[in-house]
């Protein structure tokens, strides 16, 4: 009998200097670096250049709304194909009002740390503020592991009304690739040893990311 799974991949930790090569290898999978904020402007600018067609993921680590905001905007203008990672809290306050304006000024974002349906509910009315607005930036959102699952599921179908939004996780094992996609997520992060894993399991070639506006798949087949 044969299982397929069908979603979007996103390899976790992914050094600058490694950009390259899992590109070739992967083409058709996102990828998130493993260094964040300034080090990721300082290292990409000075030699490690983006210069992969993958979608690349890099966090921000400013503790602050302010330098949050300033390091988006900075690192949006390393590649169209750089998405920002920003946080939904920081400091115990609500960064929707940021998330808004960094979405109306074109910077594709991911935005992580969404721990409740709550959450999730609040941020998409921030979206659905700057799509009111003439604006359809896309967005990722990553839900947290700890979230319950009835939250999760209400999120994951509220989220599904915005066509710019879609819905990723994090797979800590090849399994809970097959749990999110019973979710109806739309992509899953992992680390490139679960990743291995995944591949070790499938036949020939697996990995086509999720697109916000065409959704395409990979397929795994296992025994």
């Amino acid at each position: 009998m044969t299982t397929l799974a069908s979603i979007g991949i996103f390899i976790d930790q992914v050094a600058p200097n490694e950009l390259s090569w899992r590109a070739q290898q992967n083409p058709n999978n996102g990828f998130r670096l493993s260094v964040a904020g300034e080090e990721a402007l300082s290292r990409l600018r000075r030699s490690e250049s983006i210069n992969v067609s993958n979608r690349v993921i890099i966090p921000t680590d400013a503790q602050t709304i302010a330098g949050v905001c300033r390091q988006a905007e900075q690192l949006t203008l390393l590649g169209d194909n750089v998405w920002v990672q920003v946080p939904v809290m920081i400091g115990g306050q609500f960064c929707g009002p940021l998330i808004r304006h960094l979405l109306a000024a074109g910077v594709p974002l991911l935005v992580i740390g969404i721990a409740s349906k709550r959450q999730c509910y609040h941020l998409l009315q921030e979206i659905a503020l700057q799509e009111i607005a003439g604006f359809s930036t896309p967005c990722l959102l990553e839900l947290s592991p700890a979230m319950a699952r009835y939250d999760t599921i209400v999120s994951v179908a509220l989220a599904h009304h915005f066509s710019q939004v879609q819905v990723i996780g994090c797979a800590m094992t090849p399994a809970m690739v097959w749990a999110l996609q019973h979710l109806h997520f739309d992509g899953a992060v992992m680390t490139p040893l679960v990743y291995a894993q995944l591949t070790c399991l499938n036949q020939p070639s697996i990995g086509q990311a999720c697109s916000v506006k065409t959704h395409k798949t990979y397929q795994l087949a296992i025994n």
